[in-house]
């Protein structure tokens, strides 16, 4: 009951201290300034894609595809994605959902990024894991995030670092008056 008093009273104190702290717009301003390269969106893309054993199998598939565009292409995709893909994602209708640029295997990632929103990949994209047949539903350019966007975390980074430095600061003084002896 005793250690729980304590343990209680630490972390009122610690909270207080915390609730305490304050950050002005200057200092999340001038953090922000000074650390731009920490707040960089990476390119992303969301794709989908039929995987394959073959090279004339994916082939095949872009015959089916070609001529199409808009809902219908993305419909006949999904539709043959979930018939003739060997990925785990079939299933699915072949969705990856959003990957940042460099997150998936270098060709893949690169005949990605290489396409116009709604468009296809023209020839079979080899990987270790097969000939892939893409579609990029989307695609966003990335960049430097703006200062408003990351304010919040700046303000909560900024508080905990000063936390930090006031439960050390309170430590080290409660260290040197305190008498320690080992038995």
């Amino acid at each position: 009951l005793k250690k729980m008093k304590k343990d209680l009273a630490l972390e009122a104190w610690m909270k207080q201290q915390f609730d305490g702290i304050k950050v002005s717009d200057k200092e999340a301003k001038e953090f922000f300034n000074k650390n731009k390269e920490k707040f960089v969106k990476p390119k992303r893309a969301k794709a989908r894609h039929i995987l394959v054993k073959n090279e004339d199998d994916a082939k095949k598939i872009i015959g089916e595809l070609s001529g199409l565009s808009g809902k219908e292409l993305e419909k006949k995709f999904i539709e043959l994605a979930k018939s003739k893909s060997t990925g785990p994602t079939g299933p699915n209708g072949g969705e990856l959902g959003w990957f940042a640029e460099g997150q998936m295997v270098k060709p893949f990632s690169d005949a990605a990024f290489a396409l116009k929103k709604g468009e296809i990949t023209k020839k079979p994209v080899k990987t270790q894991f097969g000939y892939h047949v893409i579609l990029l539903e989307d695609k966003d350019a990335g960049g430097t995030l703006k200062y408003d966007e990351v304010k919040p975390k700046i303000e909560q980074t900024l508080k905990m670092q000063k936390f930090q430095k006031i439960v050390k600061e309170r430590a080290d003084s409660l260290k040197k008056k305190a008498k320690i002896v080992i038995k």
